[in-house]
């Protein structure tokens, strides 16, 4: 389990990926946490692959992994404050 504060960020090391397949990150806790994944380079509130930024802790980014792409980068930014758990899996096709 995490948390992050209200404007900052929590970021997490890069994740080996596979091209081809469909990776997956959700989020479940309280305040108001939002998701960004991108593969190569950490993510930004402007560049990302895949963001989920709903107003509550439920946050859910499912997203295919490019050609190519070697590394997920996960960011987790603290709209308000947060406390959150993350899972990350990726499926073959």
């Amino acid at each position: 389990d995490s948390s992050v504060a209200r404007n900052t960020w929590r970021r997490y090391q890069p994740l080996t990926v596979l091209a081809g397949t469909t990776f997956k990150v959700t989020l479940a806790g309280s305040g108001d946490p939002d998701l960004y994944i991108r593969f190569g380079a950490q993510p930004t509130t402007a560049t990302y692959h895949c963001a989920s930024e709903g107003p509550t802790a439920t946050e859910t980014c499912s997203i295919a992994v490019p050609a190519g792409a070697t590394q997920a980068h996960i960011g987790v930014y603290g709209y308000t404050a947060a406390s959150f758990h993350l899972e990350a899996s990726w499926v073959q096709p």
